[in-house]
């Protein structure tokens, strides 16, 4: 008499692997995998353009701030803190800003407008390059750091142009070369006039002496490279006549 059979139960493993082979065939499993590789390289991209942008951000803002980073606050920064960063290696410069009017020549319409205003130390940007438009809508120039102190405008000659018995004052932007003339009665400025804006910053204004013996004071020109001398005849502040005087070492600078 033969015994029963009895009946085998087949493992888990085995059966797992089965089905993984009859979903394989059927084309269920393989659908799958694609959509997880095309998911995991969809993230991969998306995770290395918002490094990339995030890194463009973080540079241009350090550009912009002229630091990687900036503390601050509306009082004067605590010397004890100036003292900690430089002991730790760090470069610094304080700024300082405000809100204020700007007020366009007369010539041009006397508009105002609403201003930024911003002082900085030596040293600043830390950051990036400075750059300077001397015209709206015009190229701009990168300038390397701050401009030093007193070379925005300057005072280049004083002269009675309209001969009223009061000294004029010839203003020159030391960096754009422009250069305006306030009409003065006393210390009160009764206008201005822009008498040269050509970008050419190396002619530059030296003295207001009256050479034709008008009563009205003309201008003394010199080359900051040549040396070469121009006087310009004045008729107030327009301009009548422009003649070149001479050429001299560019050691030499003509006086007011």
């Amino acid at each position: 008499m033969s015994s029963a059979t009895q009946p085998t139960h087949p493992s888990v493993w085995r059966l797992a692997w089965r089905q993984t082979l009859r979903d394989l065939r059927a084309g269920e499993l393989r659908l799958l995998v694609l959509a997880v590789m095309l998911a995991v390289a969809a993230l991969t991209a998306v995770s290395f353009f918002a490094d990339r942008i995030q890194g463009g951000i973080s540079r241009d803002a350090r550009q912009l701030l002229g630091g990687d980073a900036v503390v601050a606050s509306d009082q004067p920064t605590p010397a004890a803190l100036v003292d900690a960063a430089a002991a730790a290696g760090l470069r610094t410069a304080s700024t300082a800003s405000f809100p204020s009017m700007a007020r366009a020549p007369d010539e041009r319409g006397g508009a105002t407008r609403l201003v930024a205003v911003k002082a900085v130390t030596d040293g600043y940007p830390l950051r990036g390059r400075l750059q300077v438009r001397s015209v709206a809508d015009g190229p701009v120039a990168p300038v390397d750091g701050a401009p030093t102190l007193g070379s925005a405008w300057k005072i280049a000659a004083t002269g009675d142009f309209d001969g009223d018995g009061h000294a004029d004052l010839v203003w020159r932007h030391t960096t754009l070369g422009t250069v305006l003339a306030w009409r003065m009665e006393g210390s009160s400025r009764l206008g201005s006039v822009r008498l040269f804006d050509e970008g050419k910053p190396w002619w530059r204004p030296v003295s207001a002496p009256d050479i034709d013996g008008d009563g009205r004071a003309d201008l003394l020109w010199q080359h900051a490279v040549t040396g070469d001398v121009r006087v310009w005849r004045m008729n107030g502040f327009e301009r009548v006549e422009a003649a070149f005087v001479r050429r001299v070492h560019s050691s030499w600078r003509a006086l007011r």
